[in-house]
């Protein structure tokens, strides 16, 4: 996405995820945004275009092969500190819920 607006990015996101998460090429859309929206946090209220997409793939593409690479890379890289955080909550979640199956 190309708006110069992180809200309309963000807003655009989010309306994929929510109509179009079926279709074809969705992927690539919000793995390309989580990894190269210039969103820069200005206040902390502000929400992360990049991490909404990075939600949107963890919700719908979890058994993706790229999805938990792309959400380490995004804990340990993101320039938002706000988004590591919550990339780093859901590498945790993802990699002990598994083992609680037993």
């Amino acid at each position: 996405m190309s708006d110069e607006s992180w809200e309309v990015r963000r807003e655009v996101v989010r309306q994929i995820a929510s109509g179009w998460k079926q279709e074809p090429g969705t992927f690539e859309i919000f793995y390309d945004n989580a990894l190269n929206d210039p969103f820069e946090r200005k206040h902390e209220l502000q929400n992360n275009p990049r991490q909404i997409a990075l939600a949107a793939i963890v919700k719908q593409c979890l058994d993706h092969p790229q999805t938990l690479p792309l959400l380490q890379d995004r804990a340990e890289n993101d320039p938002d500190e706000q988004l590591q955080k919550w990339a780093k909550k859901k590498l945790q979640q993802y990699t002990i819920e598994p083992r609680k199956k037993y």
